[in-house]
Order: structure tokens, then sequence, then C-alpha cells
């Protein structure tokens, strides 16, 4: 029966459910706003589709056996108003109601009958056969078209219409929600007072308390795709796929048979979750313990499994491993539940961190109530008694009710074979030139975007603050310019409310690496950062350049510079993990300093042939044009003192200090 509700989401209706527990859409003249499941037994709204206000008060019932007359009925019967469909019988119910829209809280009961249709793949043959014959709201033509609904397509959008404001803009979602944000799906919203309202508000409280959605702009402000015939502005197709790219004739195919052609296309399709093998190949009830933690259905089906789990198994210390473990962490020490981390690397982020930062920040995760187990390698996993059991390779069994694997994406490229674009064969993503330029008319941007950075050569960056950069870039080219990806993107990461860093540039714990400590104050935090700046996206806060006169005379504390062997609140600690590290940053071996117990504020600089390539603040914020500035004068510097003197731009020491 979800393929004959799909008929009803063809065109003027693109949140259609494709499959159980999606949302049907918008139409015309109104939202079908329902979460249904495969047998329809009940449906609530869903905050973030599109939609507008019915201006008459309908209330039309239809009931749809499956010929192409009544379904003629049925497409004419939604330009009336807003759906609500029901199981009655064999046969399905159609209702609209004004009222059904206007109070965001509202819950519809959607009924089941034990008594559906006999032979769904009969019913399935007949629609795609009818399904063809029903008219498409998608123009046939728009100017811009933007293939994703994350953070890179929204960006692009709000530049397109700061160089062109009577552009015509239409931007298509796989997913069923208008473009939003993400990080705080691992962040603040497990933070949440009570994390059912959360999930279903999709609102949360940033570190600072105030309340913000995760949506970018209210869902009822975007337009419906067919309205662009006639109106300029930015229009929203949710829930619809594009499945081929006619470069040539830049058109666009998408799923149901819609075609559209367009002027300027932007592909920003993201990443998919990245799986282990040993969960790939698992059976049916195994993989149905486990979630490839990504987007916000991904969120909202972990919160509730953990209403009812007794114990949490997350699979990664990567940023977003150690993110989720720490965010499930604080939840368990009220519910009495198990959290385990596994990971093959020696700690947390270990890839990023220097080894000391890394097992420091490993024991603060173990605070948090999660039991940590690094270097652990998971060789095969079972189930028994409705739990998942993990068998590692030294021979540990490892039980648990959920599992959550968060090991990185990899680059969504299905659209390359048809659109004749180039896949980086290493990196992944579509290969694209420094103005972010695939082909002709076509851009790439954010996570599916393998660029050419005219300092560092041929990257793909997954983080927030690249998504904004490169859908800013690719929104300005499409737009006339020929611009060249020049900006150092930053990324974030916060381990709870307490601890949190911001990074740039090569960020890499084979590097050798000079850090700079010393105290920490309230302020020093991410709650404080969220105080000054008013955003949780501290991307967003970076306003300006630093310049030539902050780096080369800095404030300077009201204490001389720390030298390294100096071993009490302010330390430097000079570090090199690889057998390639520059000799002339390791001082003699009787010198080097021991490891201070608290790195609860502080610098770290990721050399290279004495240059600083990357530099992590830790617990320091809104200083990131300093950093950035830093890493684009590519200065020689001749060894840990000078790099410690570096520090004092970043006034890591306070006047009482």
């Amino acid at each position: 029966m979800d393929r004959a509700l799909r008929l009803l989401m063809r065109g003027s209706i693109p949140n259609g459910i494709a499959r159980y527990g999606k949302k049907l859409g918008s139409c015309r003249e109104g939202v079908f706003r329902q979460v249904c499941s495969r047998r329809m037994s009940t449906a609530t709204r869903t905050p973030g589709s599109s939609s507008r206000s019915v201006q008459s008060n309908v209330d039309t019932r239809l009931l749809i056996g499956g010929g192409v007359s009544l379904v003629g009925a049925a497409f004419a019967a939604y330009q009336l108003g807003v759906f609500s469909i029901y199981h009655k019988g064999s046969t399905v119910a159609v209702e609209t109601e004004e009222k059904s829209i206007v109070d965001n809280s509202t819950t519809e009961a959607v009924h089941q009958s034990s008594d559906v249709a006999s032979s769904e793949q009969d019913v399935d043959q007949d629609l795609d056969k009818e399904v063809a014959q029903l008219p498409s709201s998608l123009p046939k033509h728009v100017p811009y078209v933007l293939i994703g609904g994350g953070t890179a397509s929204f960006t692009a959008m709000k530049t397109i219409q700061e160089h062109d404001p009577n552009a015509k803009i239409l931007i298509i979602c796989e997913e069923d929600f208008v473009p939003y944000m993400r990080p705080p799906l691992s962040k603040e919203l497990w933070f949440s007072d009570d994390l059912t309202i959360a999930a279903d508000s999709l609102n949360f409280k940033q570190w600072d308390g105030q309340q913000r959605s995760v949506f970018y702009k209210d869902p009822n402000s975007y337009l419906q795709p067919i309205d662009l015939d006639e109106s300029s502005g930015v229009a929203i197709a949710t829930g619809r796929k594009v499945v081929a790219v006619d470069a040539d004739s830049q058109r666009l195919s998408l799923d149901h048979g819609d075609t559209l052609g367009y002027d300027k296309l932007l592909i920003a399709t993201g990443g998919t979750p990245r799986n282990l093998p040993v969960f790939q190949d698992s059976s049916d009830d195994i993989k149905n313990g486990v979630t490839l933690f990504r987007d916000i259905s991904d969120f909202q089906k972990l919160v509730k499994v953990t209403q009812t789990a007794n114990s949490l198994l997350v699979v990664g210390g990567g940023f977003l491993g150690s993110e989720l473990a720490c965010a499930l962490g604080k939840q368990a020490t009220t519910k009495g539940q198990t959290i385990t981390q596994v990971f093959k690397e020696d700690g947390n982020m270990a890839k990023v961190l220097p080894k000391y930062l890394s097992n420091w920040t490993t024991d603060r995760v173990r605070e948090e109530g999660v039991h940590v187990l690094p270097n652990t390698v998971i060789s095969s996993v079972s189930s028994r008694d409705g739990q998942v059991v993990l068998l590692t390779k030294d021979g540990k069994e490892l039980v648990a009710d959920h599992v959550i694997v968060a090991v990185g994406i990899d680059a969504n490229t299905d659209l390359a074979e048809s659109a004749g674009l180039e896949v980086d064969p290493e990196l992944g993503g579509y290969r694209v030139n420094a103005e972010l330029g695939a082909a002709s008319n076509i851009w790439v941007a954010g996570d599916a975007s393998c660029f050419y950075d005219i300092k560092l050569g041929r990257r793909r960056v997954e983080h927030h603050d690249h998504a904004v950069v490169s859908g800013r870039l690719a929104g300005e080219n499409m737009t006339g310019a020929t611009n060249k990806y020049r900006h150092q993107s930053m990324f974030w990461s916060d381990l709870g409310p307490k601890v949190g860093y911001e990074a740039i540039g090569l960020v890499d714990s084979s590097l050798p690496t000079v850090g700079v400590w010393t105290s920490a104050t309230l302020k020093d935090t991410p709650v404080g950062a969220t105080e000054e700046s008013g955003s949780n996206i501290r991307s967003e806060s970076e306003e300006g350049e630093a310049t030539s006169a902050e780096i080369e005379s800095p404030v300077v504390s009201s204490e001389p510079a720390v030298p390294s062997s100096t071993l009490e609140d302010k330390s430097s600690i000079i570090t090199a993990d690889s057998p390639d590290s520059d000799a002339s940053f390791m001082p003699p071996q009787e010198e080097m300093p021991e490891i201070p117990s608290n790195f609860s504020k502080g610098v770290v600089f990721y050399m290279q042939k004495n240059r600083v390539v990357g530099v992590v603040l830790w617990n320091v914020f809104n200083r990131m044009p300093i950093a950035r500035r830093i890493i684009d004068d590519g200065k020689v510097y001749d060894g840990a003192t000078e790099i410690n003197e570096l520090a004092k731009a970043f006034q890591l020491y306070s006047e009482s200090e």
C-alpha cells in the first residue's frame, strides 16, 4: 500500500512516503504532514516539512479503489486542501481539513484495518503504469537547481540570492526535511531536558541556554516548486531524489519519472555513513539493532532506542563517535544505562590529536560514564536474546541492546556516471577545480567535493565550516564570479559543555607538534564561547581577518615567555610521534618536559618543514582568524621557543594570571 500512497506524493506532493516512517509532504494549496508506518497504525506531523496554510475550509473524503479515474479524483482532491490518510478495509480514505495544519501540536490518528489488499505486487504494477499519467508539480525548467538539502546547498542559495535578487532557485532534498544543521544532532540536542520533546520539536538549547531550531529557515517560508513558473524565490522539493544528470542537454531525471531543465546546477549531495563489513553482511535481526548515525531520522530513532535500551555500544573514536559517547554517557547517568565505546586506535581522536592529548581526552570521556575500550577490533557479530553480541579480535565478548556505528562517511557520487563527472580514486568525491567547477555549468560543494586547494593541493573536507565556505564559493561562481578556493576552513568538536576545541589546516597526529598550555576559567568552555558569540555554530561567528600586527606584535601577558622546561600551570609540550619529525623542534631528551595532568586550555601547533601547517585551539574560542593568518603566512620558525612566543597572539593568559 506504500506504493499506492506514492501516487499522492507524485509531483505536487513530493514528501510522500516512499518508505515507511516518512511523512507525506507538500501540495500546491497545502501540506500533508504525516509520519506513516508501513501498516499506517499511527501518524504524527513532523516539523521541518515545507508548507503553506490552506485558505479554504475543506472537508472532503474520497475512497481510492485503484482505478485510473479514482486516482485522478484523488489528484484533484489534494489541490483543495490537506490530506490525512487511513486504512478502511481494503481501501484508502483521503481526508482534507484546514484545521489539521493550523495547530502544529495536533496528532491525527491513522486507523488500521487487518483487511488489507491481498496482492500488493499487482497494485504496484498497476501504479507504475498510472503514476506516469499524473501531471507533475515540478516546473519544466529552473535557472538554479541545487541538489541536496544540507549546509552547502543552503549557503549557496543565500549567496545566489545576494548576487541575483530575482533568482528562481529550486532545492531538491532526498530527506523529508528542509535544510538543517547537523552538529546539534550529536551535541546540544542530547543535553535537552526532555529528549522526547527535543526529537519531536527539533529545538535545542545552545550551551548558553538560548533556544534554537535545527532548521536554518522557517519551513513554511519556502515556495512550492510549481510556484517558480510565476514567481522568483526559493522553492524546495523534499523527499525527492535526482537519479540522473544529462550534462549535455542540462536536464535532470528524478524518481517517479519527472524531468527538469536547469541553467546552473549545484551538486551538494553530502555523504553516506560508512559501515563495517561485520555489520553490513549480518542478518536482518542484527541490522535492526544497529544505527548508522547521520541525519535527523537517525537521531529520532536513537532517542526512541534510549528510552528502553539498558546498554548501548558506540563503534568509532573520531569526532562523531566521541561526541555521541559523551552525550549518551551523560544521559545514562540518570537512567542506569551502560554505555561502551570501542575503536581500534590508542585513544579518542587519535588520528588528529597528539598522543598525550588523545589519552587525556579518553580519560575525560570515561569521566562521563563511558566504558572506553581502545585498541579494540570487532571480528564477528551475532544475536542472542534480542541483543547484539560482538566478538573482538582478542577474544572478548561485548553485548549491547543497540549498536551505533560512527566510523566516517563516503562521499555520495551516485550521479557521476550519468553526468560524466570524475571521481577521485583516493580521496573520493567529485573532482573539481579551484573554482569548484566539475563540468560546464555544474559545481560541487560540501562533503561531496574533492577540490583543489591552491596552497595544500587536492583535498576533501567533511566539516560544517567547509560546507559553509564551499557553498558560498559555489554560489558566487554560479552567478558569474570566477573565485578560487583560498579559505582554510575550520572544524570544531565539543565533548559536552565543558571541553571543546577548534582546528584548522593539516591537523594530523603523525606530524610533530608544539603545545602551549595554561589553566582555563569558566569562560574558556563551549558554554562561554556560545555566550560570547550568541551561536553554537562557531564557524558562523568568524568575522574579519587577523592583521599582521596581531601576530607579529601580540598582546603580551603580564608574565614572561614560558620556557619549554617549566612544569607549572603554564607548560609547553613538544611532541614528535612521527619518525620523520623535524629534529630542530626536538630539544635534548633531558630537557623534555613531563606531561602535566590537566590540559584545560591551550594551543597546539602542527609543524611541517619548520612551518605551522595546522592549529588546534583547545578551549580557546573566537581566535580562528589568527590561526588562519599564521598558516597563510607560511613563516619558517627556528624552534619551539619562537612557537611559544607565537602563542601569545591567542591571549592565553588573562591579566589575573
